[in-house]
């Protein structure tokens, strides 16, 4: 009985939500990246929400690989954001904080269809 006490307890107590997805889908996703680049934040559009798609204005600085884009190219980046400590949804989705992004930081992106392959958005 003491065992099935600790077991409802444990399941009623809230988790943080944590990536779903093993360390080697997100490693492989940025190995697979077509296109990696070095962007500058030009301007940002936040979503009213606690979490959602933050629209970034970019412009590339460098290209680690791939032909799609050029240096001095502008990028709008579609990254999922969280406000500070928002909760967020359970599942395999790499939150950036909103406080993080600001014009003129830099970040390294792996692009794969015109957006971050699984959320593969570094701040540098």
């Amino acid at each position: 009985m003491k065992h099935l006490m600790i077991a409802a307890a444990l399941a009623l107590t809230p988790l943080p939500a944590l990536a779903m997805l093993a360390p080697q889908y997100y490693q492989q996703a940025r190995d697979e990246a077509p296109d990696v680049i070095v962007v500058r934040v030009v301007a940002a559009v936040f979503p009213d929400t606690p979490t959602g798609i933050c629209r970034l204005a970019t412009r590339v600085t460098a290209v680690e690989r791939g032909r799609t884009y050029w240096v001095g190219q502008g990028v709008v980046i579609p990254v999922h954001c969280r406000r500070g400590n928002a909760e967020i949804p359970a599942g395999g989705t790499i939150w950036t904080d909103m406080n993080a992004i600001s014009p003129g930081v830099n970040a390294r992106v792996f692009m794969k269809d015109g957006a971050p392959a699984l959320d593969a958005f570094d701040l540098l």
